[in-house]
């Protein structure tokens, strides 16, 4: 899996590369910078629903959440990217 770090460089190396060859590149341009779009809407749904308070608040723990995909068989992990975009 790319990390966000990994497509935020591939974002700004797509774009100039589209600054010095040409629009034919745009198209990569476009799909990365959509998917960093995609990726920080998501992180800031996350955010937004963990930071709310509510009689339902608790931890992975407290709701005996499983430790393993349900239809992947494989342990489930939660990266938090903290860095700025």
């Amino acid at each position: 899996m790319v990390t966000d770090e990994e497509l935020e460089i591939a974002r700004r190396i797509a774009a100039e590369v589209v600054l010095k060859m040409g629009d034919k590149y745009w198209p990569i341009f476009e799909m990365v910078d959509a998917e960093c779009a995609r990726r920080a809407e998501r992180r800031a749904r996350l955010d937004k629903c963990l930071s709310e308070k509510s009689d339902m608040a608790g931890t992975a723990a407290q709701l005996a959440l499983p430790a393993t995909g349900a239809r992947s068989g494989k342990a489930l992990s939660i990266r938090r990217n903290t860095s700025a975009s």
